[in-house]
């Protein structure tokens, strides 16, 4: 997000856009089901906790993405983040 904050927030709306077209979120799915099973293989080794794996996934995106977004404006109420604290409280939250 950092490295292409730009990018990030186009595809970040576009997503959210009713504009969004069919063939778009096809390619969405497919990386959700990437995603998706990454998270299910951290499962089954035991990495992670036991719980659905887009449960878990939204326990590292949405945090990381909402604070992001926070951090970025003009007058915001996270002006200092250390984004390394930020991960690390997303790995507590899904690790076994």
């Amino acid at each position: 997000m950092q490295e292409y904050t730009d990018e990030f927030l186009f595809i970040e709306q576009a997503c959210n856009s009713p504009m969004a077209t069919d063939e778009m979120l096809e390619t969405l799915e497919q990386y959700n089901k990437d995603t998706v099973r990454i998270f299910q293989r951290g499962i089954e080794e035991g990495i992670l906790k036991p719980a659905s794996p887009a449960l878990l996934i939204s326990f590292c995106y949405y945090p990381i993405q909402q604070i992001f977004k926070e951090w970025r404006k003009d007058r915001s109420m996270l002006p200092d983040v250390d984004f390394d604290m930020v991960f690390q409280m997303c790995w507590d939250a899904v690790k076994r």
